[in-house]
């Protein structure tokens, strides 16, 4: 038998283009047969039954094994196992709507589902007793990546590319548009909520005007009316200097205009993204706005709700409305020079802070809610109340310091007490007394006092009633 193995491979060694009418059968313990490729650069290939194992692999490298299909495990490329067995099918089970590919009894299993009734269509992550661990999804509408508590939905209208609700994703203007107010876009009457982002350029010579914003608009709710300029700049000339968003009622739409300050220019607009809605914001070719642009209703009661001004400024951000920052948060300026100061801005609890960012022990200045002013950690004002009547004080911070005054009347000579407009909290340190009338013929001296009163004793050689001034000091 071995001879017999031998001929044959000094047969197929020598001959070429064979071609067999019927099939080969090699019996031996481990019967093998080897392609010998004669070519230069070719490779050589060995097929051979080991045992229950079917090996193709690199005659010269044993270790070098391409394929191996094992009776009762599975498949392996590479030495890498791709399919196994799971004990019953092997390694996959299809039925009409789903392909399983199954990991053996202790692993799990990834399964390609499609439903026939619709699109939607999947790949799920599921652990050997069938539990999702993680998916993605597609269906006619939304794309979804996630697990049991969280995922990410995409919809497929959130970003257009190609064409924006009937409209190109960009328009591009005539040459040199008058100044004024355009509309660039419309958000349609009965919408009632939109967003999206834009990008306008002027390409003329010298001017070279880049805007990327982003607009928003909420069912006609005048501070739901939002514009962020993310960046603005330009090269000399600046042709556009404001936007705004105009509207009337809750279902009349709205419409985003530019002002145009320079009468040469070379315009286009630009559709980013961010649009939720199928059929929401929607692309005008700087439509002048004494022009009904078309999609909302009442456009000639409409007016404007928000704007931003760009005049002369280059790039940063500009808001149509107020920034909010959660407690601890704020703004930082970063000075790039070698020799400049990085300043901090920010809110935490009850006070305003401006700091050093990196050193929050270097603190210039804090406003606390109840007006106490520090500057380098030192108090230095605190007007925590006033009462600037006839009688009246002044509370001042940093010391506390209480300054009182008042008018009042003498009425009999030695001694009488007189109250002050309020307590001092502590002590009072001075009081000043002296007549009010023009003839100051007699003194009306202060004796003593207290946090509460004082005391004067007017001279035996007054008569009548005598009008008089006070002021006190304490705290």
């Amino acid at each position: 038998m071995a001879k017999f193995s031998d001929s044959i491979k000094n047969i197929l060694f020598k001959l070429k283009n064979i071609v067999f009418s019927s099939s080969i059968t090699i019996k031996n313990d481990n019967p093998e047969i080897i392609l010998n490729n004669t070519s230069d650069n070719g490779s050589d290939v060995a097929i051979k039954c080991d045992k229950e194992d079917l090996i193709i692999y690199e005659p010269e490298d044993s270790n070098k094994e391409w394929l191996r299909i094992k009776d009762d495990t599975g498949l392996y490329l590479s030495l890498k196992k791709l399919i196994i067995n799971n004990g019953s099918d092997f390694n996959t089970e299809i039925n009409e709507n789903d392909i399983t590919l199954n990991a053996g009894d202790d692993g799990g299993k990834a399964v390609f589902t499609k439903t026939n009734t619709s699109t939607d269509c999947g790949l799920e992550n599921q652990d050997k007793d069938g539990n999702i661990l993680s998916y993605i999804k597609l269906d006619d509408y939304m794309g979804y990546l996630g697990n049991n508590d969280n995922r990410l939905a995409i919809s497929k209208t959130s970003y257009r590319f190609n064409k924006l609700h009937g409209s190109d994703t960009k328009i591009k203007a005539d040459a040199d548009l008058d100044t004024g107010w355009y509309t660039v876009a419309t958000f349609g009457n009965h919408k009632g909520r939109g967003m999206a982002r834009f990008m306008i350029l002027d390409t003329k010579s010298s001017h070279h005007q880049v805007i990327d914003f982003q607009v928003t608009h909420m069912y006609g709710k005048d501070n739901a009316n939002n514009i962020t300029v993310f960046q603005q700049a330009y090269y000399d000339k600046q042709v556009i200097t404001k936007i705004r968003i105009k509207e009337k009622d809750t279902y009349d739409g709205a419409v985003v205009q530019v002002k145009i300050d320079q009468d040469e220019n070379d315009l286009t607009v630009h559709y980013i993204g961010h649009n939720p809605l199928e059929d929401g914001w929607k692309l005008k070719n700087f439509i002048p706005d004494d022009t009904d642009p078309g999609d909302v209703d009442n456009y000639d009661d409409m007016t404007e709700k928000v704007r931003v001004n760009m005049t002369n400024k280059q790039a940063g951000m500009f808001m149509g409305r107020d920034i909010f920052f959660r407690e601890g948060k704020g703004i930082s300026f970063m000075n790039d020079t070698d020799s400049g100061v990085n300043v901090t801005i920010h809110a935490e609890g009850e006070s305003l802070f401006i700091r050093e960012p990196e050193d929050s022990n270097k603190e210039w200045l804090k406003l606390k809610d109840d007006d106490d002013l520090y500057v380098f950690g030192k108090k230095v004002f605190r007007d925590i109340a006033h009462d600037l009547s006839e009688d009246g004080y002044q509370k001042l911070g940093g010391s506390g310091l209480i300054i009182q005054w008042a008018k009042e009347t003498s009425t009999k000579d030695n001694e009488e007490t007189f109250d002050f407009p309020i307590s001092f909290p502590n002590k009072c340190l001075v009081v000043s007394t002296v007549q009010a009338s023009a003839n100051q013929k007699y003194p009306l001296p202060c004796t003593k006092h207290t946090k509460d009163d004082y005391t004067i004793d007017r001279v035996s050689d007054a008569d009548n009633n005598e009008d008089f001034v006070m002021i006190a000091i304490g705290y």
